[in-house]
């Protein structure tokens, strides 16, 4: 037979203890991580460089953020990566690391998603 009384009353919990603290991630992608992102996917370059070449058309200098405004993402994280990509080994177009931009893409026909990615510029050859 057992009593109410013969229990305890109170248990003092357990505290966790961590040797190593978790680090926020950050929402930032480095170009590294963009360039092999980029590798995944087939996109075409001849069809990124076509819509860079047309937006430079009229003006020497055109940010990301201003070329997919124009040109919409088709084909995801991918072709936003490739465009980094391409921007980091194609002078005169640069990829400045130290700033950055968010960039809307919509994944669906009622979903956006924004991604913040280094800050990148193309820019007319003869600029």
């Amino acid at each position: 037979m057992q009593f109410v009384m013969d229990r305890p009353l109170w248990t003092p919990t357990i505290q966790a203890e961590f040797d190593v603290i978790p680090q926020i991630a950050s929402s930032a992608l480095s170009e590294t991580a963009l360039t092999e992102l980029a590798a995944t996917f087939y996109i075409s370059e001849d069809v990124l460089f076509d819509r860079i070449e047309r937006m430079l058309a009229d003006r020497d200098v055109v940010t990301l953020g201003q070329l997919t405004e124009r040109f919409q993402i088709e084909q995801g994280l991918a072709e936003l990566v490739s465009y980094v990509a391409l921007a980091s080994k194609t002078p005169p177009h640069r990829v400045l690391g130290d700033q950055y931009e968010v960039i809307t893409v919509r994944v669906d026909d009622e979903i956006l998603r924004d991604y913040t990615v280094p800050l990148v510029e193309f820019r007319r050859n003869d600029a």
